[in-house]
Parts: structure tokens; sequence; C-alpha cells
């Protein structure tokens, strides 16, 4: 060639071939999903070359694989006490359903949970009720014929605190819940009432002592209450139900069952007495001024069919002055002392005679207080 001076100019030119490039990268997604390239849409499983050009014009083939990500699925076995319910994703699942959950996996694609919900077994248990005394705490609670659940068991009344012990004793009159948990974790309850035992009430008659005879039979009627395994305590020392009376007099019993002790009394008489009167009346008033003999006078008066074997009657004043004595059942104080009316007031007095009836002689001792009155 020529230069501008037009002399040789000698130019050398080098020709070096640009560098082309090629790369690949694989692309996931999850199924049911398309992968879209350049414009290109491309399922799992392809796999293409793309021709472009790089920094330098030159070629550039990418290869473009697709596939398929992991979806995952799972299945939860879930079990809770009966009655219950199970708390998933904020879904509650009853015993019996089963409910399916949809996540995103790590792979951003679907995850699938399904939830299945059984109930444990039931604990089936019955229960013994044995009542109270009112008046204190004897009543005894027990679950009986524990079955079902998962052993071991445990008791209680307050669902707090539980005892492996399936008896509750010294339990008062009332209604009550008794909770069984089992192993599992469940509490099952049933409700039951713990009765009274019934007050016991008794009745014992007046006996009527006849002359032809050596005592009386007296027997306690139970009016209420449990009758088993009472105890009976006679005024005699009888611990039997019945009891003879040989003598006339106040009687008692003590009947005694599991709870209480209960007593009574009655009154044994002559057959051949008065009523009214049984071996000797004291009247606790007299009116010396009255125009009645009988209010008149201040004496004691044996009934009728007794025989008076000795008589010792005296009347005292309140600082135990004697003021009248007598050993005749005639003779009265007409409320005089020393030949002067005494004054109006309270006086006491006491007897004691020896007496007859049916055969046999008694001792009678009585003492008292009269009022006499002007």
């Amino acid at each position: 060639m020529t230069s501008a001076a037009g002399c040789d100019s000698i130019v050398t030119v080098s020709v070096n071939a640009l560098p082309t490039s090629s790369s690949a990268f694989s692309a996931g997604v999850c199924p049911g999903e398309t992968y879209i390239y350049q414009g290109l849409v491309m399922n799992p499983g392809d796999v293409q070359q793309f021709t472009l050009a790089n920094y330098v014009g030159c070629d550039s083939v990418v290869t473009v694989t697709v596939f398929q990500k992991n979806v995952s699925t799972n299945v939860l076995d879930v079990s809770v006490c009966p009655g219950t319910t199970y708390t998933y994703a904020g879904e509650e699942i009853a015993p019996g359903d089963s409910q399916e959950f949809h996540f995103t996996n790590a792979e951003s694609c679907d995850s699938t949970v399904t939830v299945f919900v059984s109930a444990f077994p039931e604990v089936i248990f019955g229960l013994n009720a044995e009542p109270s005394c009112s008046n204190t705490a004897t009543g005894i609670l027990e679950a009986t014929g524990v079955s079902g659940g998962l052993a071991p068991f445990y008791f209680s009344l307050d669902n707090v605190d539980f005892q492996d012990s399936t008896r509750f004793v010294s339990i008062t009159v009332g209604n009550y819940t008794v909770y069984v948990e089992d192993a599992n974790g469940c509490v099952f309850e049933r409700d039951t009432t713990l009765a009274a035992i019934p007050k016991l009430d008794i009745h014992l008659a007046n006996g009527v002592l006849p002359c032809d005879s050596v005592g009386v039979q007296l027997a306690v009627e139970i009016l209420n209450g449990d009758t088993t395994a009472l105890q009976f305590n006679w005024w005699n020392g009888g611990r039997e139900a019945t009891s003879l009376a040989t003598e006339a007099g106040t009687v008692w019993v003590e009947v005694t069952d599991e709870c209480e002790t209960v007593r009574e009394e009655a009154l044994v008489q002559w057959s051949d007495l008065e009523e009214d009167l049984n071996i000797v009346y004291i009247p606790n008033v007299f009116m010396p001024s009255s125009n009645d003999a009988e209010n008149a006078q201040f004496r004691p008066l044996f009934a009728a069919g007794i025989t008076l074997i000795s008589f010792h009657f005296e009347v005292f004043d309140r600082w135990g002055n004697k003021l009248f004595e007598t050993s005749s059942t005639s003779d009265g104080w007409g409320g005089i002392f020393r030949n002067q009316d005494f004054n109006p007031g309270v006086q006491v007095w006491h007897l004691v005679a020896d007496v007859a009836i049916c055969g046999r002689v008694l001792q009678v001792e009585r003492k008292g207080d009269v009022t006499v009155v002007r």
C-alpha cells in the first residue's frame, strides 16, 4: 500500500476468532406447572437449547432442563379422650372424623396433611355409697367394677387431688362427683348422693305389774331407724331387746345404733293401785283456811290396795326447824306452829313408810316441798 507521502506502507493484519459461550441450568416446577424461558413453555422433563448472543456478539448456547419438584403427603393419627376434640391448625376435629390440610413445603409445592382422630377407650365404673350418720361423717364412697381405658387408674372427689385407692371414707351426707383418671390422662366422672342413716326414734310403753306375776316384760318399739345391730342398756343392767320389771317405779332404756344413743323412760305401776296415785300422793300446795277438809290439811294420801306397815311424816321450814311430824296417816298438818298460824310460804317435807302390796313389803321414801296459802 502507499502511504500519505507516496511511499510504500506495509500493514500486517491478524485475524482472531471471537469467543462463543455455552451454559446450562435446571428449573424445577411443581406438578401441573410449566416453565417459560425465552417465551417457550417447557414442561417437566423437557431439555431445550437456546442460542443467544453473548457480550461480544457471538453465539451463546444455553441448555435448559426442566424437572418436577416434590410434593409431600403426611398422615397424622391421633387419639383424644372421649367427649373432647383435637385441634390442628386452628380447626377442631371430633373423634371419628378426619380432615385434610394443605400447606407449602420447603420446595414451595403443596404439602398435604390428613389428620385422623379417634377416641381412647372409655373407662366404665360403678359407685357404691354407704350412708352416713347425720351428726357425724361416717359415710363411704367406693368406685367399683372399673374397666376399659388404660391402667393404672386414679380416683378423686374434686378432680384435683387423686389417689390410687378406690375407697373414700369419713364422708358426710350430700351430693358427690367421683372422678376416675386413667393412664391416658382421660378423666371420667359419675354423680351420686350419699344418704343419711335414718334417725333413731324409740318408744317405751308404761307397764302394769300384776300382783300374781313375778314381773312385767318391757319391750322397746323402734319407730324409726336401722334395726340391725342395735344395742340395749336397761336400768337394771339388762342388755337384751326386752327386760323384766319386778318392781314398780320409773324405768328406762338406752338404745344405741351406729350413730347415736337414744334414752326413753316409762313408768311401771302395780295393777291394784289407783293409776293417778301410784303408791302415795302428796300435794304441793294447801290452804289451812279452806272449807274443804282435805284441802285444809297437808298429809300423804296412800293408794287403795296397799297395806301400811309403818309410817313417819315430817314438815320443816327452810331453816330446818321441824314444824310437824306424825306416824298416823289420819293426822295432817294444818299450818299451825306453836299454836300460831304459820306464815304463807314454801316448806319442805320428808316421808318414810313401809307398805305391803302383792305379798311384798316395799320401803317408800319421798322428799319434796309444799306451799302454804292463806
